[in-house]
């Protein structure tokens, strides 16, 4: 595997690949990267297990194809830490990686390609296509009721939902609710999907929030957005969903009437009983 890169095309996306990376990974592979080189493009993918954030990059200059994994860390310090408008040169010799810039030389361990672990191959069962402001939008609206850390493991996420010709976010903790809908302008069958809340965040770190068209699959038990910013760049999120969201669909909301009392006299003691529909006081 042989590739020539310029810094400031390959920096984003390495920084959206390691998002999903968690601080101390479980498994050694899991703190490395995916380098696939193939068709004239670089493919950089980061998993947690749960969710896999893979970035495409064009490559303009010779290339050799190949795949290996890299500590991700390390190799985004590396990058971040070279000047701007650097080259950087990356080849894979053996079980090490030489990353080479003007005078700047690196060499890196690496574990085999073979053993990354990807997430099962799945299919998409709703495909639309919208702006990355009005997924935005929807996420901004709701995402604040989501819960953390809550027992009740399917309110730790967002429902994402197609009904008609309409997107759905809803988010609760239990406590409160938050739903939005936006319109897309085709008919869609009805799906739902919850999103855990660490895909969700992902998700908002992709979205620039202007009119750029972002692609949405959603299977049975996975989401996949695609935005692809520029003709050198393409990247997507695949999240597996936390539960089947048909659990979830009903929603139970208790109302109550407001009931106030005003009174000048001194009262020892107060009981309050309220239903649905009236409101009812005794003083003992």
């Amino acid at each position: 595997m042989k590739f020539t890169v310029e810094r400031e095309h390959l920096l984003k996306p390495l920084q959206q690949v390691s998002g999903p990376l968690g601080g101390r990974p479980t498994l050694p592979i899991l703190g490395n990267l995916l380098l696939q080189v193939s068709e004239g493009a670089l493919s950089l993918t980061g998993t947690d297990l749960e969710m896999e954030m893979v970035a495409r990059v064009a490559l303009m200059q010779p290339h050799e194809t190949g795949a290996t994994t890299v500590p991700a860390r390390k190799f985004f310090d590396i990058c971040r830490g070279l000047p701007e408008g650097a080259e950087i040169a990356v080849q894979l010799e053996g079980d090490r990686m030489l990353v080479r810039s003007g005078r700047s030389r690196f060499s890196l361990s690496t574990l085999p390609a073979a053993d990354f672990p990807n997430l099962d191959d799945w299919q998409s069962e709703v495909e639309f296509t919208l702006p990355q402001a009005t997924m935005k939008r929807l996420i901004e609206a709701t995402q604040f009721s989501m819960a953390h850390q809550d027992v009740r493991y399917y309110l730790n996420g967002m429902l994402f939902e197609t009904e008609g010709d309409e997107l759905r976010t809803v988010a609760t903790d239990g406590h409160r609710l938050a739903v939005c809908s936006m319109p897309l302008g085709e008919s869609l069958p009805n799906h739902s999907v919850i999103v855990p809340r660490k895909g969700v965040i992902e998700l908002m770190r992709m979205l620039d929030g202007g009119d750029t068209p972002l692609r949405v699959q959603i299977g049975s038990n996975n989401i996949r957005p695609t935005s692809v910013t520029s003709s050198l760049h393409r990247s997507w999120l695949t999240v597996v969903s936390l539960t089947t969201a048909a659990c979830c669909r009903r929603i139970r909301i208790s109302i109550w009437m407001p009931a106030a009392i005003s009174s000048s006299r001194r009262l020892p003691g107060r009981q309050f009983s309220q239903t649905r529909s009236s409101a009812a006081c005794a003083f003992t």
